[in-house]
């Protein structure tokens, strides 16, 4: 993971330290200091590393109680650290992007049990409809052209705002497995 999201806060010399690679240095390189010196190695590092990690996935079967799990980390991860702060892009403030790409997962998954959710537990498919609109019309206040506002525009009260719709969201997408049995599956 270092090789693809290494944080220079997590490092020993911080931005100046060789491990401070991936995405996160490519950001730094060019949104705090506005260059593109250096940065051939660094994104053929993140090359490596993406693609390693892809085929890695791909050999890798997700149980649906995983997908579910792993959706809501996220969403609690966004609602609980990166909403508030605005540390995850520190240097480009492009959050919402990702908080985006949260919810379209958020919605791929719920797509993806939709059938099951209402076969067998429909009087919960309300609730993560409405949560699910409820995150999107939050983010819909900041979309711009073909992207999201810069988080460093975002006040603190807005901030609270998109952490609580993405709170709201974890725990009704935290009822599909119980509802459902997942993790009884064998």
């Amino acid at each position: 993971d270092n090789a693809i999201s290494a944080r220079a806060d997590e490092l020993e010399k911080r931005e100046q330290d060789p491990a401070f690679s991936g995405f996160h240095r490519r950001e730094y390189s060019l949104f705090q200091q506005r260059s593109l010196g250096g940065l051939a190695p660094v994104a053929q590092r993140l090359l490596t590393g993406v693609t390693t990690r892809k085929q890695q996935l791909r050999a890798q079967s997700l149980p649906p109680e995983q997908l579910v799990s792993i959706v809501v980390r996220n969403l609690n991860s966004l609602a609980d650290v990166r909403a508030i702060s605005g540390e995850e892009e520190r240097y480009s403030h492009v959050d919402l992007n990702g908080f985006a790409a949260n919810l379209e997962a958020a919605h791929k998954v719920v797509d993806l049990m939709r059938p099951l959710l209402t076969k067998s537990a429909a009087d919960l498919l309300p609730k993560v409809d409405s949560a699910l609109a409820a995150f999107d019309a939050e983010l819909q206040v900041f979309k711009v052209d073909k992207g999201y506002a810069t988080y460093d525009s975002v006040t603190a009260d807005q901030r609270k705002q998109i952490a609580d719709k993405a709170k709201a969201l974890a725990a009704a997408l935290d009822g599909i497995d119980p509802a459902l049995g997942l993790s009884g599956l064998q």
